[in-house]
C-alpha cells in the first residue's frame, strides 16, 4: 500500500538545480513526496491560490524577488505552510535569521542528499503541525481556564490525548516532547504528575509559584505534604476510585512560606508509558474567591441601605455584617459629636466599662495612636500601623507595646489594653472630604485582620459615609417638614399647595380656607383654574415671564360666594415628602388695589387740573402778551426805530413759551385732550416726540385693541411717555417706535429704538423711572419686562384681556 503522498511546491529558477533534487529523492528510494514546480515567485503565488500544498521549497534567488523579502513574502501568502529555504553557503547567515523568523528548516545546494531533503521537509511539516497544534493547545488552555469546569474538562482530555499519542508515534518522540513540555511549562494553571505512592515526577512552573518551591524541591516532596487537612488528598482519591476522575474539588493548600491558597482541583489518571500516573490540575482562585467575598459584603451594605431603615438599625447591621465578615468578636460605628468626641452610635461585643473609656475619646484632645494616625499626626513610630489608605490596624498590641517606647506606651488606649485585645483596627467614614466618624473592629486573638481584612473595611468605608450623610439629609428634612408644616398650619395669611404642572391643589391651611369659603376638604379636590379667573394660557405666559425675577404675581381669584378678590401671590417649589410641589402664599390686596387706584386717580386729576390751568390761564395770558408784542413790534416798525426787530424777537419767544405750554398741558392730559382715546394720545406722543426731538417716532396700532378703562389707558399712555422720554434723553436713537397690540389672551404696549442699552450700572442709576413705569404697570395687573442689548432697547407691558372686561375693538382710526 503506497504512504501518504506530500504535496511539495518547489519554487526554483532552476531546471536543472530542480531536476536534481527531485533526482536525489528517487535514487534515495523515497517516493512519499509529489513536487510542483514553478520558477518565479508570481507563479507560486497563483499555485498556492489554486492548489492545496503540505510544504513550499523556497529558493532565496529568483528573478522577481531574492533573499529576506522571498521568505517574507512566502510566509504572508501562506502562512499555515511549512517553509524550507534553498540556499548556497554564501546565504547562511541570511537562512539562519529566517530560521528565527519562523521558517522551519534550510538546506545547502550541493550539500544535500535525497534523505537529508526527505528528512527536512517531514520534520518541517511535524514541526508546522506541531506549533500549530501548540498554539491551538495554549489557545484552549486559555479558554479553560476562564470557563472553570469546560475548559478544564477540555485541557485534560488534550494532556490525555498527547501522551497517548507519544506512545503511539515512538520516532516523533523527541520533537514532540519539546512541545508538550512547552505547553505544560507555558499552562497558566499548576499541572502536577504524581505516582500511585504520592511520589512528584513533574511540577510545571506555575504549580512551583503557586508552592513557593524551587523545581528540585518539588520533585523531593510528597504530594500530601501540600494539603492543609492530609486526610483531604485521601478522600479526592477515593473519589477518583469510585468516579474515574474528580471535578472542581475546591481544596485548601499550604506554601512553602506557610501561605494559603484555595484551590479548585482535577484529577484523572492517565497512561504515561507502561504506568498509569495521577494527573493533577490546579487553578489557583483565592484571589477570586476573595473579590467575591469583598462583592458579597459591598453587596450585602448596598442592600441594607437600600431597605432604608432608621440610621440607628442601619448601623447595627453594618456593624454585625463587618463583625461577621472580619470573624472579630467586637465593633462599632462611631460617630464625631459637635464636640469632637467619637462615640458609639451602634456596637456589638464591647463591655459597658470598654463603651464609657472609648466613647470619652477626643479628636482634638486624646493621645492615642489610632487617633494619631486617623488624624494624620503620625510619629515615627505610628508608621508600622497605618495603612496605605490612613486606616490603623495592629494584629498584636502586646508585641507593639513591648517594641514600643515608654512614652508610646502611656498614650495608647487604655481600654483597648486592659480590655485584652490584640487585634484592633479603626478606618475613618468620610463623607468627601469631612470626617462623620470611624469603624472600629477588635478581638483578643492575634492576627485577625490581615491587609485584605483592612482593604475591605476601606473599600465599604465611603459607602457607610455616604448613607449616614444621606440619612442626615433626611432626618434634616424631616425636621424642616415638621417646621414647614406647622407654620403651614399656624400662619395667617392663606397659603396653598399645588402640583406645579396640573395645577392641582393638594393641600390648603385654615386661613386659605377660611379665605376662599371652602372646606379644607373640597379645596383639596380642586384646580388652581377653579380659583383664577384669568385663562390657563394668560397664567402660564405670566409665570414663564416672572422666573427668576422672585417678584410676586397678581391675579383675580374667585372665592366660594362668587364675589372676585385681587390677590398677591408668591409662590416658590418645595419638596413635601419627596414630593415636589409649588408652595404659594396668598394675599389679598383687593382693598389695597383700589386705594392706589384712587391715589393714581387723584394723581391724574390733579395733572389734568394743573394741564387745564397751563392751557386756559396760562396759555391765555401768553396769547395777550403776544398780541401786545405784535402791536408793539409794528408801531415801531412804522416809526423805523431799530427796536422794532427786538419787539419781533420777544413775540417769538412768547409764541414758542406758548407752543411749549400746549404740549405740556397735553402731557398732562393726554388721554382727555384726545378724542381718539389712548391710540389717539399715543399717536400724538409719537407725532410731538419726533416734532420736539427731531428723531423718528413712529405709532403702530393694532385696531383690535379696546381699553374701556379710563384707569388702565392712563397707565398704559403714562408707561409709555416715560419709556420714549428715556429712550430720547439717554439712549440716542436713530429710530423709535410705539406699538399697541394684542394677542387672543393678551394686550401688548411695546416702545422700542435702536440706541443704547441700559448701562451696566442699573441699580446706581437714577432719574429712569424705571420704578414708576414697573409700578404703575402692577397697578393695573400687568406685567413689565425691559430687554436691553448694544443694539437697543424693548419696554413691554402686558396685561391679559380678561382683564379689560369689554373686549370689543376700537373703531378703525386712519
Amino acid at each position: 500500500m503506497m504512504p501518504h503522498q506530500r504535496r511539495v511546491l518547489l519554487v526554483e529558477d532552476s531546471r536543472s538545480d530542480a531536476a536534481e533534487l527531485q533526482e536525489s529523492l528517487k535514487g534515495a528510494g523515497l517516493l512519499a513526496f509529489t513536487f510542483t514546480h514553478v520558477q518565479t515567485w508570481a507563479e507560486a503565488v497563483e499555485r498556492l491560490r489554486d492548489e492545496p500544498f503540505d510544504i513550499l521549497l523556497l529558493d532565496l534567488s529568483l528573478p522577481d524577488v531574492t533573499g529576506r523579502e522571498a521568505f517574507l513574502r512566502a510566509r504572508a501568502a501562506a502562512p499555515a505552510l511549512p517553509i524550507v529555504l534553498l540556499t548556497g553557503l554564501e546565504d547562511q547567515a541570511a537562512s539562519l535569521g529566517a530560521l528565527r523568523e519562523g521558517v522551519q528548516d534550510y538546506l545547502i545546494k550541493g550539500h544535500m542528499d535525497g534523505r537529508q531533503v526527505a528528512q527536512a521537509l517531514r520534520f518541517a511539516i511535524e514541526r508546522k503541525q506541531a506549533q500549530a497544534e501548540l498554539q491551538r493547545a495554549r489557545d484552549e488552555l486559555d479558554f479553560r481556564v476562564q470557563q472553570r469546569t469546560a475548559e478544564l474538562k477540555q485541557s485534560v482530555g488534550i494532556l490525555k490525548t498527547e501522551i497517548e499519542y507519544r506512545q503511539q508515534v515512538e520516532q516523533a518522540l523527541r520533537e514532540s516532547e519539546q512541545r508538550y513540555r512547552t505547553l505544560f511549562e507555558a499552562a497558566p494553571v499548576g499541572i502536577g504528575i504524581s505516582n500511585s505512592e504520592g511520589r512528584v515526577l513533574a511540577f510545571n512552573h506555575r504549580l512551583c509559584e503557586m508552592a513557593h518551591l524551587s523545581p528540585e524541591e518539588a520533585r523531593t516532596t510528597p504530594a500530601s505534604a501540600f494539603y492543609v487537612d492530609p486526610t483531604q488528598r485521601r478522600r479526592l482519591l477515593d473519589q477518583l476510585q469510585r468516579t474515574g476522575r474528580v471535578d472542581e474539588a475546591e481544596t485548601l493548600f499550604r506554601g512553602k512560606d506557610g501561605s494559603l491558597l484555595l484551590c479548585l482541583v482535577h484529577m484523572e489518571e492517565i497512561q504515561l508509558g507502561q504506568e498509569k500516573v495521577l494527573m493533577t490540575i490546579v487553578q489557583d482562585i483565592t484571589r477570586q474567591k476573595q473579590t467575591e467575598r469583598r462583592l458579597e459584603g459591598v453587596a450585602a451594605l448596598l442592600k441594607l441601605f437600600a431597605n432604608r431603615p432608621s440610621r440607628k438599625e442601619y448601623l447595627e447591621e453594618v456593624v454585625r455584617l463587618l463583625r461577621d465578615w472580619c470573624g472579630c468578636s467586637s465593633g462599632g460605628v462611631r460617630l464625631l459629636d459637635q464636640h469632637g468626641r467619637i462615640p458609639y452610635a451602634a456596637h456589638t461585643g464591647f463591655n459597658r466599662q470598654f463603651l464609657q473609656q472609648e466613647s470619652a475619646l477626643s479628636l482634638t484632645r486624646s493621645d492615642c495612636a489610632c487617633i494619631r494616625v486617623l488624624q494624620g499626626n503620625l510619629r515615627r513610630e505610628d508608621q508600622r500601623c497605618r495603612s496605605a489608605d490612613g486606616s490603623f490596624f495592629c494584629n498584636c498590641t502586646t508585641r507593639l507595646i513591648g517594641q514600643a517606647k515608654q512614652s508610646v506606651v502611656k498614650c495608647a488606649s487604655t481600654a483597648c489594653l486592659n480590655a485584652g485585645y490584640e487585634s484592633i483596627a479603626h478606618t475613618a467614614v468620610r463623607y468627601g472630604n469631612e470626617l462623620l466618624g470611624t469603624i472600629h473592629l477588635a478581638d483578643r486573638r492575634a492576627g485577625r485582620f490581615p491587609v485584605e481584612t483592612i482593604q475591605f473595611i476601606e473599600s465599604v468605608a465611603p459607602l457607610v459615609g455616604e448613607a449616614i450623610h444621606q440619612f442626615s439629609i433626611e432626618e434634616a428634612l424631616r425636621e424642616s417638614e415638621a417646621r414647614f408644616r406647622s407654620m403651614f398650619e399656624r400662619h395667617t395669611a392663606a397659603m396653598l399647595l399645588r402640583e406645579p404642572d396640573s395645577g392641582a391643589l393638594v393641600d390648603a391651611n385654615p386661613a386659605a380656607a377660611a379665605f376662599y369659603g371652602y372646606s379644607r376638604e373640597h379645596l383639596r379636590t380642586m384646580n388652581l383654574a377653579d380659583l383664577n379667573t384669568l385663562p390657563r394660557k394668560t397664567i402660564d405666559a405670566y409665570r414663564r415671564r416672572a422666573l427668576g425675577h422672585h417678584a410676586p404675581l397678581v391675579f383675580p381669584h374667585r372665592l366660594a360666594s362668587g364675589q372676585i378678590r385681587t390677590v398677591e401671590v408668591y409662590s416658590s417649589p418645595v419638596t413635601v415628602q419627596g414630593r415636589k410641589l409649588l408652595f404659594s402664599i396668598i394675599h389679598d390686596i383687593t382693598e389695597r388695589k383700589l386705594l392706589e387706584k384712587q391715589v393714581l386717580e387723584i394723581s391724574e386729576q390733579e395733572r389734568a387740573r394743573v394741564g387745564r390751568d397751563l392751557h386756559d390761564s396760562l396759555g391765555g395770558k401768553l396769547s395777550g402778551a403776544a398780541l401786545i408784542g405784535k402791536t408793539l413790534a409794528r408801531r415801531l416798525a412804522a416809526r423805523s426805530w431799530p427796536e422794532a426787530s427786538l419787539a419781533n424777537e420777544v413775540v417769538r419767544a412768547i409764541n414758542e413759551s406758548i407752543t411749549d405750554t400746549r404740549s405740556i398741558a397735553r402731557g398732562l392730559c393726554p388721554v382727555e385732550l384726545s378724542v381718539g382715546g389712548l391710540a389717539g394720545g399715543l399717536a400724538e406722543l409719537a407725532a410731538d416726540t419726533q416734532r420736539r426731538s427731531g428723531i423718528s417716532c413712529r405709532f403702530q396700532h393694532d385696531e383690535r385693541v379696546h381699553i374701556p378703562d379710563r384707569y388702565v389707558a392712563l397707565n398704559l399712555f403714562q408707561i409709555a411717555r416715560e419709556a420714549v422720554a428715556n429712550a430720547v434723553r439717554h439712549g440716542r436713537p436713530r429710530h423709535v417706535t410705539i406699538r399697541l397690540g394684542r394677542t387672543a389672551d393678551e394686550i401688548c404696549l411695546e416702545v422700542r429704538h435702536d440706541g443704547k442699552g441700559l448701562p451696566p450700572d442699573l441699580h446706581q442709576t437714577k432719574g429712569l423711572g424705571l420704578g414708576t413705569m414697573k409700578y404703575r404697570a402692577g397697578a393695573i395687573g400687568g406685567h413689565f419686562a425691559i430687554e436691553s442689548s448694544t443694539n437697543g432697547m424693548v419696554v413691554t407691558c402686558t396685561l391679559p384681556v380678561a382683564a379689560l372686561g369689554d373686549t370689543q375693538p376700537e373703531a378703525p382710526r386712519s
